[in-house]
């Protein structure tokens, strides 16, 4: 699993969505062993109005995908479905 932020609450997911970090925001939904970093990626990840890299778009499209076909957590599940 991923390695999360040594602190242990989720600002500092507020820094990479106010910063469009899609890629890093990828990553901790993919990885991260905490579920409440897991589903606020995922919402954060829906909140980004516009991904200008069609590139990004569709890898962070296919993250929420797989999150809402293989993630263990019921809420993160959802998140994913409702940032699609």
């Amino acid at each position: 699993m991923f390695n999360d932020e040594p602190n242990d609450n989720e600002t500092f997911l507020y820094k990479l969505e106010r910063e469009s970090e899609v890629q890093k925001l990828i990553a901790h939904l993919k990885r991260s062993r905490k579920n409440y970093v897991r589903r606020r990626a995922a919402t954060m990840l829906g909140n980004i109005a516009e991904i200008s890299d069609p590139n990004e778009r569709r890898q962070a499209v296919k993250a929420l995908v797989s999150a809402i076909k293989t993630d263990e957590d019921d809420s993160v599940r959802a998140a994913a479905i409702d940032a699609l």
